[in-house]
């Protein structure tokens, strides 16, 4: 592994450790049923949404923590700081700023455009007007990415 990266490994590291305590109080929140039983239907509800906002926030945490892993495993694999789309380098800001990050700006735009729902407005979006990395390549191989 580079040197290169070294700061941002130890900023993924202390993230992931950070996530994973939260994961594990989210957990014990969940299977700790509380003493408290409720009085009738309308705080029944009020347990329920709590409990469905706990699963919520798990699953949340959870998927940041699953990209942190991968983040991770890039570095080691020596694939870190590039775009998984176009190859080309993932500029220092935007790592810092989202160290997980797996596109390159222009990359990850055209990649929520074109995943958005056919009703949320950022598939309406003009990519061009979110181009920043002024890369035509990374214009062509976003543009290349398909609906799952």
């Amino acid at each position: 592994m580079s040197n290169k990266y070294g700061k941002m490994r130890e900023k993924l590291l202390r993230t992931r450790d950070m996530l994973v305590e939260d994961v594990r109080d989210i957990e014990r929140r969940i299977a700790d049923p509380a003493d408290y039983v409720p009085f009738d239907d309308a705080e029944q509800g009020v347990v329920d949404a709590e409990k469905e906002m706990q699963f919520s926030l798990l699953s949340h945490k959870e998927a940041q923590l699953n990209r942190i892993d991968e983040a991770l495993g890039r570095l080691a694999r020596g694939k870190y700081g590039l775009c998984r789309l176009c190859s080309r380098r993932i500029r220092p800001r935007r790592l810092r700023a989202v160290p997980s990050a797996e596109y390159c700006v222009s990359c990850q735009h055209e990649y929520e455009r074109e995943t958005a729902p056919d009703n949320s407005p950022r598939g309406h979006a003009h990519f061009e007007s979110y181009s920043t990395d002024g890369d035509a390549g990374c214009l062509a191989a976003a543009r290349s990415i398909r609906r799952f």
